[in-house]
């Protein structure tokens, strides 16, 4: 079953074996670990500033999923942010 779409600010989490269509990230408000994505097929991959109090950069690593580096959206990044496809910065 796929979830229509992942609204996600936690820190340390994953997820992994499943389809959730578009995934939102909102930054992160607290320092902590990346957020994992492991054999996880998404629609869009968009990270925002949709909480005005997040000051801190996030680390997002995706592993097999069907998202490349040119299919990330950014809008409003807090400086730092990571997003890690495979292995490779984008």
């Amino acid at each position: 079953m796929e979830v229509p779409y992942l609204n996600v600010h936690a820190l340390g989490w994953s997820i992994s074996d499943s389809s959730v269509g578009d995934v939102r990230v909102s930054r992160h408000s607290l320092p902590g670990g990346p957020v994992t994505f492991t054999n996880v097929h998404m629609t869009s991959f968009t990270i925002s500033s949709v909480n005005a109090s997040g000051q801190n950069p996030g680390t997002y690593i995706l592993n097999d999923t069907n998202m490349s580096c040119a299919g990330i959206v950014y809008k409003s990044v807090v400086p730092g942010t990571r997003v890690i496809i495979d292995g490779e910065e984008c």
